[in-house]
């Protein structure tokens, strides 16, 4: 498995869509993103913010993450949330399924 980090340090607005509480307009400040990357180009996506695990299932903080992601790595990338068990304070687990993501990876690799 491969490990890789990016720094977001922005602002995500909820859309009030999540089953676990009340996120209508909530601002969430991500700090970073870091990417599980498996042989098979699985990735799972863990997302360091500032706010309450209950943001889990917002539609707009899921869209907004997706943009700011897409946005700092040149390319389109959606992200979708995992399971709720894995969700904790601080930290939103999602995944994306994309050979172009491990191809980026691979490319910027740091020695």
């Amino acid at each position: 498995m491969r490990n890789h980090s990016i720094k977001i340090n922005r602002i995500v607005k909820c859309d009030g869509s999540s089953l676990w509480g009340d996120t209508k307009g909530l601002k969430v400040k991500v700090k970073s993103v870091k990417f599980e990357i498996t042989p098979d180009s699985y990735c799972l996506v863990w997302v360091f913010h500032d706010k309450e695990w209950t943001i889990y299932t917002d539609r707009g903080f899921e869209g907004g993450i997706s943009w700011l992601v897409s946005e700092k790595l040149g390319f389109p990338v959606k992200l979708m949330y995992t399971e709720q068990g894995m969700q904790e304070d601080g930290i939103v687990s999602m995944e994306a399924t994309s050979k172009r993501l491990s191809r980026y990876f691979d490319e910027h690799a740091t020695a």
